[in-house]
C-alpha cells in the first residue's frame, strides 16, 4: 500500500501538497541516481553513441568538404565496434575514477586536443570546422554524464571538502585569480616550449614519412614559425591546455585531504609486496600522490586515445605517427606534472 499524501487545508477547503514532497524533476533524478551503477553506464555509453551520431549527422553539410581528405573509410566491421569500444572505456575511465564535472572536462579536451590540433596545424582544416567536431564530442560525453554520474559524485566530494576546512593550508590563495592566472601561464608556457622544441628538431620529418596524406609541414619548417607573432598565436592557442592542466594536475590534487594518522600496529607477518608500499608510497603525502596518480593517468589517456583516433579516422596513417604525435603531447603533460609536484613540494601549499 503506497504511503499517504502530506496536505494542507487551504480557505477555500481545497488542499494542496506540502513542500517537503519532491517536485517531478528531482524525483526523476533521485530515480535515476537510485538507478544500479551498471543500468547507469550502459545508458550512458548509449546516450553519448546517439548524441554524436545525430550533431554530426546535422552539421555533416558544414565539415563533409573539409574532413573529405582525411576521414578513413570505415569498411571493416571491427573499426566500427573499435571506435565504439573505446568511447565506452574512456567513459569507463572517468566513472571508475569518479571524476567530477571539472575534471571530466578538462580531461577529454587535453586528451582529445592532439587530434584536433593536428587537423587545424598539418591538415588545413578550417578552424570552424575543428572547433565545431571538438564541441560535438564534449557535449555527447558531458549530457549523458552530468545526470547520470556527475551530480553524485559532485555531492560527495562537495561534502567531503566542507568536512576538512582547516585542513588545507592557503585555502584563499590558491583559489585566488591572480594565482591562477600565473599558474596557467606556466603550465602554458612549459608545454609551449615542449612542444615546440619536438616541432623544431624531429616531429616535422618524422611526421611527414608517416602521415602520407599530409598536405603540408611549413608550420614546422618554415622561417616565419620562429617569428613572435607565431609564437604568440601558438602560446594563445595552448591556453586552454595550460588551464585545463592546472585544474586536473594542480588544484584538485592541492584540495586532497591529508590522511589520517594511523595507529601504530603489529607488522609481523607482514607482505613485502605490502611494506614495500607502506614505505615507499604510502610515504608520500596525500597531494603528491594524487598528483602523480593523475599526471599518469593523463599521460596514457593522451597517448592511448591519439593511437586510437589517429589510426581509427585518418586516412593513411601508420602506428609509429599516431604513438610519436601523442607521445610529444604526453611529454608535455609530464613536464608539466613535475613542475606542479616541484611547487606542490613548497611548505604551505
Amino acid at each position: 500500500m503506497s504511503p499517504r499524501k502530506k496536505t494542507v487545508s487551504l480557505d477555500n477547503g481545497r488542499t494542496r501538497p506540502t513542500r517537503d514532497q519532491p517536485g517531478k524533476a528531482t524525483a526523476l533524478l533521485l530515480r535515476v541516481i537510485d538507478m544500479p551503477a551498471v543500468f547507469r553506464f550502459g545508458i550512458c555509453v548509449l546516450s553519448s553513441l546517439m548524441i554524436s551520431s545525430l550533431l554530426y549527422k546535422l552539421t555533416a553539410s558544414i565539415t563533409v568538404d573539409d574532413f573529405a581528405h582525411v576521414s578513413k573509410s570505415l569498411q571493416e566491421p571491427w573499426e566500427i565496434v573499435g571506435l565504439i569500444a573505446w568511447r565506452a572505456v574512456e567513459i569507463g575511465l572517468v566513472w571508475i575514477m569518479t571524476f567530477d564535472s571539472q575534471d571530466i572536462w578538462a580531461y577529454f579536451i587535453v586528451t582529445h586536443l592532439p587530434t584536433y590540433h593536428i587537423l587545424s596545424v598539418f591538415y588545413q582544416v578550417r578552424p570552424s570546422s575543428t572547433v565545431l567536431s571538438l564541441l560535438i564530442l564534449l557535449c555527447s560525453i558531458a549530457f549523458p554524464l552530468l545526470p547520470l554520474h556527475c551530480l553524485p559524485a559532485f555531492v560527495k566530494n562537495r561534502r567531503a571538502s566542507l568536512g576538512h576546512p582547516s585542513t588545507i593550508a592557503n585555502r584563499r590563495i590558491l583559489r585566488d585569480w591572480l594565482t591562477c592566472f600565473y599558474t596557467t601561464i606556466a603550465a602554458t608556457s612549459v608545454f609551449c616550449v615542449v612542444q615546440y622544441l619536438n616541432l623544431a628538431t624531429w616531429m616535422a620529418p618524422f611526421m611527414f614519412a608517416h602521415f602520407e596524406s599530409l598536405r603540408t609541414i611549413s608550420t614546422a619548417q618554415s622561417d616565419h614559425t620562429r617569428s613572435p607573432n607565431c609564437h604568440l598565436f601558438f602560446f594563445l592557442t595552448m591556453l586552454p591546455v595550460g588551464y585545463f592542466l592546472c585544474e586536473f594536475l594542480f588544484y584538485k590534487p592541492i584540495y586532497s585531504p591529508p590522511d589520517d594518522p594511523e595507529e601504530p600496529a603489529n607488522r609481523e607477518g607482514q607482505y613485502l609486496i605490502v611494506s614495500l608500499h607502506r614505505n615507499t608510497w604510502g610515504k608520500l603525502p596525500a597531494k603528491t600522490r594524487a598528483l602523480v596518480s593523475r599526471t599518469l593517468i593523463l599521460t596514457i589517456g593522451v597517448v592511448l586515445n591519439t593511437i586510437v583516433q589517429v589510426l581509427g579516422t585518418f586516412d593513411r596513417v601508420d602506428f609509429a605517427g599516431s604513438f610519436a604525435w601523442g607521445g610529444a603531447w604526453a611529454m608535455g603533460v609530464l613536464v608539466v606534472g613535475a613542475m606542479f609536484a616541484w611547487i606542490a613540494a613548497v611548505d604551505g601549499v
